[in-house]
């Protein structure tokens, strides 16, 4: 056992490569057979995960629908025929409540194992360098006269920024674009590389914001934005801006009187110390 342990490990050489510093380093091929391995298996069970969500879905209506029904059967007979009474109409009640909390819950789910699913699918997509021409292009933020943006491939089809961008929103793609058009400092760009070591590996981060938000936003663009921070305040009259004042000030005023009449009600009930009696 002792001797298993302590016996040299041969590192295979399409594994670990050396650098220029003499150093061993996994090799980029490598590293990217097993993410793309790593994807594959993930978006299997993300596929599974939505169609188990989708059938979910599907019983959970025929369930709701059911009750329905056994609701107007039962008010039927209560109502119309006599038969039973009229308040056996609200049994399914429960029912159909919790099968609507079970619905949402249940929708949530899918929503997120479908962006998930898109996800790990532009990933694998890149992996396997498919992604070209899929994507935006940034050409809206290169500016005329910049010197590398278009000769580089920085911006385009099949660019860097294609390649890149996962941003959702106009803003952070402008934001992306500004990342790699302008040319940061020596200390910046250390630091820029040092966090995309740092976050690379956190792919539990990279879900997180895949499925930010109630809804994905693809149509958020930074025009849209512009011109909105553009539009000058609309002034309001004299009597819009005095309606304005008075009611807030009454208000406020209520909100305090409530305020102070519960308070002294607490402190004069007797018999019930600590609360309103």
């Amino acid at each position: 056992m002792t001797r298993a342990c302590a016996a040299p490990v041969e590192l295979q050489p399409e594994v670990f490569e050396p650098n220029f510093r003499g150093e061993s380093f996994v090799s980029p091929v490598h590293l990217a057979d097993t993410t793309l391995s790593e994807y594959q298996a993930k978006l299997r069970q993300l596929q599974a995960a939505v169609e188990h969500a989708r059938l979910s879905q599907h019983l959970i209506l025929g369930s709701i629908a059911v009750a329905i029904a056994l609701a107007l059967v039962l008010w039927f007979l209560g109502s119309a025929r006599r038969v039973i009474p009229a308040w056996c109409a609200l049994t399914p009640v429960p029912i159909l409540f919790g099968a609507g909390r079970r619905f949402a819950k249940n929708r949530c789910a899918w929503r997120r194992y479908f962006r998930l699913q898109s996800f790990y699918e532009g990933g694998i997509a890149r992996l396997e360098d498919r992604w070209a021409g899929n994507g935006r292009t940034g050409e809206e933020f290169l500016p005329a006269d910049h010197v590398y943006g278009s000769g580089l491939n920085v911006v385009g089809t099949g660019s860097l920024f294609e390649l890149l961008c996962s941003a959702r929103t106009g803003i952070g793609q402008r934001r992306l674009a500004e990342y790699l058009l302008d040319q940061p400092e020596d200390p910046e760009q250390h630091e820029r590389q040092q966090a995309v070591r740092e976050l690379a590996p956190d792919k539990t981060l990279r879900e997180d914001i895949a499925v930010l938000g109630r809804f994905d936003f693809r149509e958020s663009t930074w025009e849209t934005f512009s011109e909105w921070l553009g539009v000058p305040g609309a002034p309001a009259s004299h009597p819009v801006r005095l309606i304005a004042l008075v009611s807030s000030t009454l208000t406020a005023s209520l909100i305090l009187a409530l305020l102070v009449h519960r308070f002294r009600r607490c402190r004069s009930s007797d018999g019930c110390p600590g609360r309103c009696c």
